[in-house]
């Protein structure tokens, strides 16, 4: 299978969202400027994502940290046809 180069946010967030983790978006509190969002999962890790609107692409790269961060790579089970094949 080739991986693709890039998604956009909007698939990636429901992709991870399969998984039970949680795209967080907004300013800052107490300042006005935008912040990059993060996923979030249930055990309180969090990875940050380059994106400031839905239709932003996600290079694979952020992907690929993404998913080591919360344990979703082939060595723990989920391999790459698996997750990149919900997109």
């Amino acid at each position: 299978m080739k991986l693709p180069r890039v998604k956009k946010w909007r698939d990636v967030k429901r992709v991870f969202g399969e998984y039970g983790i949680v795209a967080v978006e907004g300013a800052a509190p107490g300042h006005g400027r935008p912040k990059h969002p993060y996923l979030a999962s249930p055990d309180g890790q969090k990875h940050t994502i380059p994106a400031s609107k839905n239709s932003d692409d996600i290079f694979r790269e952020y992907i690929e940290a993404a998913r080591r961060k919360f344990r979703l790579t082939p060595d723990n089970g989920v391999s790459d046809e698996e997750f990149y094949g919900k997109f």
